[in-house]
């Protein structure tokens, strides 16, 4: 898997990460360190910036100041909860919205092998009191950053990293634990904002994540 950058909540590589006109809920880059939160805009070699804490705009030079999509100004994180022989399961994720966008056009900027950040602002975050399977993988209790990664005949994989709390464009691959495969189909209805669930199936659960009309799923069980 290569390393990943975000754009609108999706993940995608470096030459995608200036765009001529940027719009709000971004975060400013210094080189690859993220300095501020806020609205951004870039006319040609200058980065025009409005924190999300407010301030009169500012102006600063590219290189080595860019800017990235990520809605990060926008409401607190969502929370599935689900809770299976007295154990809890969890996902907490940013808000992430189409906002006129197609959500297929957005994922299809991911090249195979790349991953989806499956939310905005810092990074969606798996936690399990419960070991769990997924299929043939094992997902010992604890707490994993989550992606998905985008497969070559267009299908995804639910990858568990070992790193959690980081900056949803800090994706590093070798702390990828395990992943799972998703099943993928379309939804009844379109999701204007990314949805994530946990509900009860069987002895264990599923989790399934929406966003415009795409619909992955995968079941799990405790072991």
């Amino acid at each position: 898997m290569t390393k990943p950058w975000a754009s609108g909540g999706v993940v995608v590589g470096v030459a995608l990460m200036i765009a001529p006109v940027l719009t709000s809920g971004d975060t400013l880059y210094k080189d690859k360190t993220a300095v501020d939160r806020g609205y951004g805009r870039v006319v040609g070699s200058t980065v025009y910036w409005s924190s999300c804490s407010g301030g009169k705009e500012t102006t600063y030079k590219k290189p080595p100041y860019w800017v990235d999509k990520g809605g990060d100004c926008g409401p607190g994180p969502m929370i599935a909860r689900l809770v299976i022989g007295g154990k809890a399961v969890s996902v907490e994720y940013g808000i992430v919205s189409l906002k006129g966008r197609n959500s297929a056009e957005l994922l299809d900027q991911l090249k195979p092998g790349e991953v989806w950040r499956l939310g905005s602002g810092k990074s969606t975050t798996f936690s399990t009191e419960a070991d769990l399977s997924f299929g043939n993988a094992t997902v010992p209790k604890g707490e994993y950053s989550l992606w998905a990664e985008k497969g070559a005949g267009g299908g995804w994989e639910l990858v568990f990293n070992k790193q959690h709390g980081q900056w949803g464009t800090q994706h590093d691959a070798s702390q990828d634990f395990v992943s799972a495969p998703l099943e993928k189909t379309k939804a009844r209805e379109s999701e204007e904002t990314l949805t994530i669930t946990l509900t009860k199936k069987g002895e264990g659960g599923v989790v399934t994540i929406r966003w415009g009309d795409m619909k992955l799923s995968a079941d799990f069980k405790p072991k």
